[in-house]
């Protein structure tokens, strides 16, 4: 990741995004720890579950999960399998990362279309969690799709890094 100084506007503005987006992320999931904790407690030792636990876990989860991979992605933290480019060295190594950063943008870009489908197809039809409780799912589908689309924009952000930094020759 290039210093603040050093990134483009886009950049900067990205790094805002997934920082803030990633803060929600780890509140979603403490809130998600502390929902799973105080239902066990009152399951155990009051015999009155809170109604709707298991429902708003499901949702808190997958919200903490499309929120934060634009950010894990920023940091490298996605999980890499460098069999192959561990064993090329300059240009070719950087053709493999271009066209990683490629694929990346192609398939997140493709999910981030369908599953815009499936939010707005959702909110259409008033699409319910039933359960213990009722609520609306189509906001948790239409975070998913924010959070896919900031991921898309982080790989078309590295890829740019890539073809600058491929013509500024830097290695």
């Amino acid at each position: 990741m290039p210093p603040a100084s050093d990134a483009d506007p886009l950049d900067r503005v990205l790094d805002w995004l997934q920082s803030k987006m990633a803060a929600l992320s780890g509140i979603l999931l403490f809130v998600m720890m502390l929902l799973v904790v105080t239902n066990t407690l009152t399951r155990k030792f009051l015999n009155a579950p809170i109604p709707g636990a298991f429902e708003f876990t499901q949702s808190l989860l997958t919200l903490a999960v499309f929120l934060s991979l634009a950010y894990t992605q920023r940091a490298g933290g996605h999980i890499s399998v460098d069999v192959i480019t561990r064993h090329l060295t300059g240009g070719a190594r950087r053709l493999a990362r271009m066209f990683g950063h490629l694929l990346g943008v192609a398939c997140f870009a493709w999910a981030t279309y369908a599953n815009w489908g499936f939010a707005m197809q959702s909110l259409d039809m008033n699409e319910q969690e039933w359960g213990e409780i009722t609520y609306p799912l189509w906001p948790v589908k239409l975070m998913i799709c924010i959070g896919l689309a900031v991921l898309t924009l982080q790989f078309v952000v590295e890829l740019v890094r890539e073809i600058r930094d491929m013509k500024q020759g830097k290695s």
